[in-house]
């Protein structure tokens, strides 16, 4: 597979990540995480293991207005072994004006059985840090 096709697939699975985060489910989304991911957002603490992903997005998503939808631009696709890699995004919300960017993130993400998930989400601000207020609510468990 080359280098080419792997970035194509890579910036497919983050199309289908930002239409599943359109959905507002967050069973679909944490569907898209590994069993053992993690995601840390900012200063929110480290949220671990698919079912408290879900618990995290369901909170999460109880704050969004129906409609809301995230745009994601893949800025950069990196492959470290032929089954990991890392993507970077910058994300931006709708429901702002001018759809500036909220925030950027890294992920590492695996392939196994053919598809592409996340084991590992960070967001932190996007550059020079103006992202208004955070994308997402401290969630307690």
């Amino acid at each position: 597979m080359t280098d080419e096709t792997i970035d194509s697939e890579l910036r497919r699975f983050v199309v289908q990540y930002e239409v599943a985060w359109a959905t507002h489910d967050a069973d679909v989304l944490s569907g898209l995480f590994t069993d053992d991911a993690d995601i840390i957002s900012g200063p929110e603490p480290r949220v671990a293991g698919r079912k408290a992903i879900r618990e995290w997005w369901a909170a999460y998503f109880e704050h969004v207005e129906p409609g809301v939808r995230m745009g994601l631009t893949v800025s950069a696709t990196r492959l470290l072994r032929p089954d990991v890699a890392v993507v970077e995004v910058v994300a931006s919300r709708d429901d702002l004006a001018g759809a500036s960017p909220r925030a950027r993130g890294t992920w590492v993400v695996v392939r196994a059985n053919g598809k592409w998930k996340v084991a590992a989400l960070r967001a932190i601000p996007p550059e020079g840090g103006a992202g208004g207020p955070p994308m997402r609510r401290t969630v307690k468990y």
